[in-house]
């Protein structure tokens, strides 16, 4: 992984886009802090996130809907 100035990535674009074409990775700073990297679009797929199908298969709701227990404390509150 190469990290670059912003200035320097402006001068030399050209180069750090092949070197992102050899699937090397590139950062790119502005003042000292890291704003940007460049990754192939190889690479991109590998960046993907899990799915969270699993996760949401394994929850169980308990109780009952929210929207039923907000009409009850409505109701309490009339009355």
């Amino acid at each position: 992984m190469l990290e670059v100035n912003a200035e320097e990535a402006d001068i030399s674009l050209i180069s750090l886009l092949n070197k992102v074409a050899q699937n090397n990775e590139i950062i790119i700073k502005w003042h000292g802090k890291r704003i940007a990297r460049l990754i192939s679009e190889d690479k991109k797929d590998d960046l993907s996130l899990p799915s969270l199908a699993d996760f949401r298969a394994s929850v169980q709701i308990k109780g009952e809907p929210l929207n039923q227990t907000l009409a009850e404390l409505r109701d309490e509150e009339r009355y």
